[in-house]
Formats: C-alpha cells, structure tokens, sequence
C-alpha cells in the first residue's frame, strides 16, 4: 500500500495506521538481495572502472558521483541504511580502541533515525578500509562525510538524491530485475551474516532492527566492541570482484 511504499523510499516515518488491517503479503513480494552477478555488474560498472585513485580518495570537487563510490559500498559492508550513509558526518567515523566504526545516531545536525534501535556502534569493515576509505576521510574537511549530498524531499532527508538517482544507475549496469533496490546491500548484508551464523540478536544488533522485548528489556547493552569487529568480519561475498578499488 502507499504507506509501504512512501516508507521503503524514505517519505514516511512512523507506524502504519493500517498495519495488519489487510491481507498477508504474499512471499517473494518484498525487496531481495542482489546476486554475485548483479554486485559484480554493479560494482564493475564504468563509474568505478574508470574511477583514478585520486578521483576516489582525493577528489578535486565533492558531488554525487564521488559520494557514489563509497554509499553503496559501506551499505553492502555494514548493513546500514541509506540515509543513516548519507547523513553521516566526518565526526562519526571514529576510531575506539584501535577499531574504526560508524556512529549511527540522530544527534548531529540534519540526522534522523528510523527507530530508537537505529543508534548504534558499527566496526568500519576490512573490505572498506581495503578500498582506501581511511584516505578519503583523511583528506576530508569537516562536516558532512558526504558534503555534495542536500536534504530534500518532504522530510528533508539526505538520501532524497540518492533515491533519485540510484534505480537509474542500476539500470545503466544492466540490474533490471524485480525487487531490488538500496535497499538490497541491506538484504545482502543481513543474509551474509545469516550465511557465517550470526544469531538473529547479532544481525539485528548490526543493523538496527528491534531486538524484541526479552534481550531489549534484559540485555540492552551492545556487545562489546572486539565482538562486534569479530561479527562485521563476517559478511563475506565470495566471488566479488573488489581488486580494482583496492588502494595502494
């Protein structure tokens, strides 16, 4: 309905007033995970072929394609959603007892958070690093992580671009099939953890999901840092090609 449909792409927030008032979605109606296939089209597509180290990890002018290199990449390496990306400012990349992590909450200026669950620690994963991230925050002045990227849309968000104007990159890759969007580096992510048997407390823990009223009412606390390092390793891709954005 149009309540589901304004909130998978940002418009909406809150409680759908007619949640369970109609019929059961049928299965395979929802957003699915990309393939090896279509991440490796995605992933080797021009935009990151032709990309020059400096153009990705010293960029001369910020703009959207330059955001372009890293968003997709940090939502298939970390689960988080578009927006908590796109708001992220450079102060929330941190490094706490020598693990780097993204701060995920709506304290800063122009953030916002889906659900309380969203404020959450996330490691930076090895794969990120690999791919000269650290390098890019390094020669990033301060404010936004992504300074090209504006609010827009009704709610102000700074994902309204990007929303935008990612269905058209897809297609330019030659990802045309149903029930994929963004929104599916989070499937990916979440089904990768599911793969190397992480719990459904860790993978909620991991991505922002309500952990139910049990572990949020007795363990509220997040894990530790050393294992949430431990489980962020584990989302692995086998048969991703990522050399070419490797740095150094």
């Amino acid at each position: 309905n149009v309540f589901k449909w304004a909130d998978k792409r940002g418009h909406f927030e809150g409680r759908n007033p007619f949640a369970g008032q109609g019929r059961k979605e049928a299965r395979g109606t929802g957003w699915r995970a990309y393939t090896t296939d279509e991440l490796n089209k995605l992933f080797g597509s021009e935009l990151f072929k032709t990309a020059t180290p400096k153009e990705r990890l010293h960029p001369a002018k910020h703009s959207f394609k330059s955001a372009m290199y890293w968003i997709p990449l940090i939502a298939l390496y970390s689960g988080l959603r578009s927006n908590e990306i796109c708001q992220l400012h450079k102060s929330d990349v941190q490094r706490k007892s020598g693990v780097w992590v993204f701060r995920v909450s709506g304290e800063g200026e122009g953030q916002h958070l889906k659900t309380e669950a969203a404020t959450r620690i996330v490691p930076v994963h090895s794969e990120i690093i690999r791919c000269g991230f650290l390098d890019y925050l390094k020669a990033l002045p301060d404010g936004q992580l992504f300074p090209a990227l504006k609010p827009g849309g009704a709610d102000d968000k700074r994902n309204w671009y990007l929303s935008k104007q990612f269905p058209a990159f897809r297609r330019r890759c030659g990802v045309e099939a149903p029930r994929v969007s963004f929104h599916s580096f989070r499937k990916n992510a979440a089904q990768a953890l599911k793969n190397k048997r992480a719990t459904p407390a860790e993978i909620a823990e991991l991505i922002g999901h309500e952990q139910g009223f049990t572990l949020s009412t007795y363990a509220p606390m997040q894990l530790p840092l050393p294992s949430l390092k431990q489980l962020i390793e584990r989302i692995e891709y086998p048969g991703l090609r990522l050399a070419h954005l490797h740095a150094g």
